[in-house]
């Protein structure tokens, strides 16, 4: 931990993987790097003293949400830094950012999603509205494909939907800090997913290599995120087509996986600095 005019005491709110818990637990090399930290500590609801607000002679109290059931659920009393309710509803719902989409007249700049499987053109990509890290997607190659899965256990235990599958081989995260929907910070990663298995899961197709988005595709993105007013972390899952259009799959607001493996602490670290630095008390 470093020390600087301000303290600051960091609290992680929820846990996720444990490469997640590795990267930002009070022993992660990312703490030495951010000026001022003095402590970091983990808390859950089940934690003990859950309940009791901070203590501000620890240092200013910094709470970082991880996943979007951890903001939802975020105690009061600390300086946080997080989506509005209406962002956090329409990005981190599947079917309720395709709606976005639409309202916005957005749909250039996304793949299709079809409303009922009548319309869709396969193959297609079946996806559960509330899952991360490519978790229960599937690769519906025809109609038949379809009522299988449609009949399967886990199309039932998930609501899906059915949207366009886009072939191409390269995939792209690009990781923001946002205030007020504007981009203040940014990092591109590119990946190649290969042709039999393209859907890109959280640790089975690492980052090839750091990109630098063109301003135009920055402001594409800003379009989507500007009249949600969005502030703080997000990651953007996009492809961009032969003819230079990027094209969105999906938005989750919050930090995202390629910027917790050890390669790319620096980039974990200047956008941790910026939650930081700008994180707003939340009263009691």
């Amino acid at each position: 931990m470093s020390e600087s005019s301000e303290s600051v005491a960091i609290t992680i709110f929820g846990r996720h993987v444990a490469n997640w818990m590795r990267a930002l637990d009070e022993n992660a090399p990312v703490w030495t790097k951010l000026s001022g930290v003095r402590s970091v500590r983990v808390l859950e609801r089940s934690s003990p003293g859950f309940d009791l607000p901070p203590d501000p002679a620890q240092g200013r109290p910094v709470l970082i949400p991880l996943l979007e059931p951890h903001i939802r659920s975020r105690p009061p009393g600390y300086f946080t830094l997080c989506p509005s309710r209406e962002a956090l509803d329409t990005l981190a719902d599947k079917r309720a950012f395709a709606a976005y989409v639409r309202r916005q007249g957005l749909d250039a700049l996304a793949p299709a999603v079809y409303d009922t499987v009548e319309e869709a053109r396969f193959p297609c990509l079946a996806k559960p509205i509330a899952r991360n890290g490519g978790q229960g997607i599937r690769l519906l190659h025809d109609r038949e494909a379809y009522e299988a899965f449609s009949a399967s256990p886990a199309w039932a235990a998930h609501p899906h939907i059915l949207q366009a599958f886009l072939a191409e081989e390269q995939d792209y995260s690009t990781y923001l800090f946002c205030r007020a929907g504007r981009i203040a910070w940014h990092r591109t990663f590119r990946y190649v997913v290969a042709p039999e298995a393209p859907i890109r899961g959280p640790v089975s197709y690492p980052a090839s290599e750091v990109r630098t988005l063109c301003d135009a595709h920055l402001a594409d993105l800003e379009r989507f995120l500007i009249p949600l007013a969005h502030d703080g972390p997000c990651n953007v899952d996009h492809k961009i087509l032969p003819d230079g259009t990027l094209q969105v799959l999906e938005i989750n607001p919050r930090l995202g996986g390629s910027l917790i493996m050890p390669d790319y602490l620096d980039d974990l670290a200047a956008n941790l600095a910026l939650v930081i630095a700008h994180a707003r008390f939340e009263p009691v």
